[in-house]
């Protein structure tokens, strides 16, 4: 992923981890929830023996599940929820295998009872979870809202600014579709967002701030001017649009409203696509 910054020369690569990489992260953050189970169960770090018999069936599994092939800055709650399952179990047979084979060594050792085993094996298991898919969505997160926030409200001299009116889904449907555009050499600015219902007003929505209703228009461009309006909204409302498109007349602003929906692929666009295979 790359967020280029205008003219400015400047431009911020972020590369999404490799598998070898995100291996890595996993397999430190096992480490982790081992050596904070084995302190807060037996006052020390533990032992490589015991660390082999709880790493191995977990970072075995997770290897063989299939979860490296996920991309996971484009994950869905599926995706998270087997992961999850897929951390416990493995916890669980760890745990188990450590008992069968290190409990007695454990309990002389590090004078510990079955009670403070089991709370150890919960407590690895429960950071397990925790650190790994928090991970995740944290690098989700980030790719969603800082990276491509810090794009679309980069500041750049040729740059349109934009400001969305509606914060629905379709808000978010553009935004991404903005994003993706800005690699392809269009440059436009998202200065905020509008919207008629007051819950929204004065709080953020995909990272953008909401200045407030269509009825404060005016206002809003004294203090924030643009030079696009976007109407996101779904359905028609003349009336609304009237209003809309003569404030943009007298502002000279660009109003343009956002259509998602599909064409048919008319025969005639197939015969054309037949002579081009493999080209889109």
């Amino acid at each position: 992923m790359r967020i280029f910054f205008g003219d400015t020369g400047l431009i911020l690569t972020i590369t999404g981890f490799s598998t070898i990489g995100r291996v890595f992260i996993d397999f430190f953050l096992i480490g982790v929830s081992f050596v904070t189970a084995c302190w807060t169960t037996c006052g020390t770090a533990g032992n490589l023996q015991i660390f082999l018999c709880t790493f191995g069936p977990l970072a075995l599994l997770l290897c063989l599940s299939g979860t490296y092939r996920v991309y996971w800055l484009r994950a869905g709650i599926n995706d998270y929820c087997r992961l999850k399952m897929l951390l416990l179990l493995g916890s669980v047979l760890a745990c188990s295998l450590l008992f069968l084979l290190e409990y007695r060594n454990m309990a002389q050792l590090y004078s510990i009872d079955l009670r403070q085993f089991i709370g150890g094996s919960i407590v690895f298991s429960a950071l397990n979870v925790l650190l790994i898919v928090g991970e995740r969505l944290l690098i989700h997160y980030a790719e969603w809202f800082w990276f491509r926030k810090l794009d679309l409200q980069h500041q750049a001299p040729d740059r349109l600014r934009l400001l969305i009116y509606g914060g629905g889904l379709n808000c978010r449907v553009f935004i991404s579709t903005l994003y993706c555009a800005q690699k392809s050499g269009d440059r436009e600015q998202i200065v905020g967002i509008i919207d008629d219902d007051p819950v929204l007003a004065g709080l953020h929505v995909y990272g953008f701030p909401v200045f407030g209703g269509s009825r404060q228009l005016g206002d809003i461009y004294e203090k924030q001017p643009f030079d696009k309006l976007l109407v996101t909204t779904r359905g028609d409302d003349p009336e609304k649009m009237r209003q809309l498109a003569e404030f943009c007349r007298r502002r000279r602003v660009i109003l343009s409203k956002l259509v998602i929906g599909e064409e048919t692929v008319s025969e005639s666009d197939r015969q054309i696509a037949g002579k081009f295979p493999g080209r889109c």
